[in-house]
């Protein structure tokens, strides 16, 4: 038996491939560094692919629409979390919806609307309450 070495050990890296239902295939990729585990749609894209490294799994999904549905609670939790739409981004909850941050809630947008339906609109502060406009406008 050959003792592993730095170079013979990048000798061992191996794809196996396995046909699966729809014109997909199976692509499992494997090297001293990670392995790879794909589905590829039959355009040749990656619909699903696991990268599996020494600091851990990343997965990626790409499709022309995705959907994560549970019964239960879904939960994320990252040093950093970014959403970007190409068109518009809807936020719904059919009951209370909170948004909380020990530091700056910062939005911008080219206008602002905030429409209570049922009840009153409140704002508190435990310091100033500044309103900064070419007009301030009440009851208008």
């Amino acid at each position: 038996m050959m003792p592993k070495t730095k170079s013979n050990v990048l000798n061992l890296a191996t794809t196996e491939r396995m046909a699966m239902v729809g014109g997909r295939e199976l692509l499992i990729e494997s090297n001293c560094d990670s392995n790879i585990i794909r589905i590829i749609e039959p355009e040749g894209t990656a619909s699903l692919t696991i990268l599996i490294t020494k600091k851990g799994p990343i997965v990626q999904l790409t499709g022309k629409s995705l959907m994560i549905e549970a019964e239960g609670d879904i939960s994320l939790e990252a040093e950093k979390i970014s959403l970007h739409s190409r068109k518009t981004t809807t936020i719904s909850s059919e009951t209370d919806l909170s948004f909380k941050a020990k530091g700056t809630i910062d939005s911008k947008a080219s206008e602002h609307s905030i429409c209570s339906e049922l009840g009153d609109v409140k704002v508190k502060a435990n310091d100033d309450v500044k309103l900064n406009g070419e007009r301030i406008k009440l009851n208008c």
